[in-house]
């Protein structure tokens, strides 16, 4: 490869002084280059440049076209004050093959003119290495060329089809601000802590504190007192809470609300002083129940300070508390109790599980239990002097039973079973009478008739 490059170097450097040719430097007149007519069959030297780029890019850079191409004779120019008449030469070609290529490199033909210089001396000829003449014609080889492969035509690529133009997207509308609020409020939790420890001193007192919602109302209560505030603007609350009549040693349970929370506080309390004994549960019948309506009955009894004492019957419901000294009374009213009745009550406290039961007797008669009246009797004739008869039977308790007839009535009351009986005799019925006897009831309906016969004694 390098001596091809060498080579051409060579060549070029040729053409260019059968271009310009190089002066001698014994010469006595400046030479010229004769002008040569057009000839389509010849080459020059610029075709030479041609093929040989054109052979370099079609075999690639093979050696041999290169080696072929670089051997080939060269031209000469002679340089001449006066113009020689052209003549013409048979070129003598000689075409090589290469067996493992189908391209054909056209042969160079040598080619002499002759020049006469105007002087008498003869100088020695100028021979350029490069002929200014192409060759006129180039007999065709004995065999005939391959012809070299004609190159394919790049397949033109496929045409894309254009991607379907998309619509453009609708611009998103700005977001509009959205309306400036007013800031509420920090929600602050509600809470409760005791204050100052509560006091021996009568009344016995409690502080506390906390925070809650501003402006909210905040109520601490017992069941022996009561004690409001109203949160300030930062939300902090105090207050005492004054308890009344609370005794030494006792409990006190306190609820702390707000208007704004659902949440409760819960505290026990405890008075300073020696802890009240258990109270034990207890009660009794005070004044006796009364026969005017509504029956009334009065209890009374002890248990544990403020204890729930409730007092209940069939008839009525009676409530009260025990005081700071564990004792009570109550009076149950029982409205519509009849007479005689028996009614149970029971009395019970939230502080103990014992429960007092008693039974009270309304004063006065009980009402009878109603029964159905019937009537019997026992002879249908006597013989009896004076002639009698007995007769029983039942009826609602205290009722009036009539016995009449002709000759000899009475009246008898049913007891407290219902039961009746009686003995009836008749002085004046004569012999071989049959008269009726008539029964009847004041609290049953209905009435019996039994038909007796007077009999003669020994008959």
């Amino acid at each position: 490869m390098i001596d091809f490059e060498s080579q051409l170097s060579t060549l070029l450097d040729d053409v260019a002084d059968s271009v310009q040719p190089r002066l001698d430097a014994d010469s006595i007149f400046a030479p010229t280059v004769a002008a040569q007519r057009h000839d389509p069959q010849r080459f020059r030297p610029r075709s030479i440049v041609a093929v040989a780029a054109a052979v370099l890019m079609v075999l690639g850079g093979s050696a041999y076209a290169m080696a072929r191409l670089t051997d080939e004779p060269r031209h000469s120019v002679t340089p001449a004050a006066t113009l020689v008449p052209e003549t013409t030469v048979e070129p003598t070609t000689s075409l090589v093959v290469p067996p493992t290529t189908s391209t054909i490199v056209s042969p160079i033909v040598e080619e002499s003119v002759t020049t006469s210089a105007t002087t008498a001396v003869k100088r020695p000829q100028l021979t350029p290495a490069v002929a200014a003449d192409p060759v006129k014609a180039i007999p065709h080889p004995t065999v005939p060329p391959t012809e070299p492969p004609k190159p394919t035509e790049p397949t033109e690529p496929p045409k894309t089809t254009e991607p379907p133009k998309t619509t453009e997207p609708p611009k998103p509308t700005e977001p509009t601000e959205p309306p400036k609020t007013t800031e509420q409020p920090a929600v602050i939790e509600f809470k409760a802590k005791l204050g100052a420890a509560g006091l021996a001193s009568d009344p016995m007192q409690q502080g506390f504190f906390g925070i809650a919602q501003p402006g909210s109302a905040i109520r601490v209560e017992s069941q022996y007192g009561v004690a409001e505030t109203i949160a300030n603007g930062d939300g902090n609350w105090e207050v005492t809470l004054t308890m009344l009549d609370v005794p030494p040693g006792t409990k006190v349970s306190v609820r702390i609300t707000s208007n704004t929370s659902d949440r409760v506080y819960e505290f026990s309390l405890l008075r300073p002083g020696p802890t009240t004994p258990a109270i034990e549960f207890t009660a009794a019948l005070g004044a006796d129940g009364r026969a005017n309506t509504p029956m009334t009955q009065g209890f009374y009894g002890t248990a544990q300070p403020g204890s729930a004492i409730r007092i209940l019957s069939d008839w009525g419901v009676a409530e009260t508390t025990a005081g700071p000294d564990g004792t009570w009374e109550a009076t149950l009213v029982m409205p519509d109790v009849p007479p005689g009745k028996t009614v149970g009550v029971r009395v019970k406290s939230n502080t103990s599980d014992r429960i007092h039961e008693f039974s009270l007797q309304r004063p006065g008669e009980a009402e009878p239990v109603a029964l159905p009246f019937t009537a019997n009797a026992a002879l249908a004739a006597t013989d009896h002097t004076p002639p009698f008869n007995e007769y029983w039977g039942k009826s609602t308790a205290g009722a009036m039973i009539s016995i009449t007839s002709d000759y000899g009535s009475t009246q008898v009351v049913a007891n407290g079973e219902g039961k009746w009986s009686a003995r009836l005799e008749f002085p004046g019925a004569p012999p071989g009478v049959t008269f009726n006897v008539h029964i009847t009831s004041s609290k049953g309906e209905g009435a019996f008739d039994f038909p007796l016969t007077v009999v003669a004694p020994g008959s």
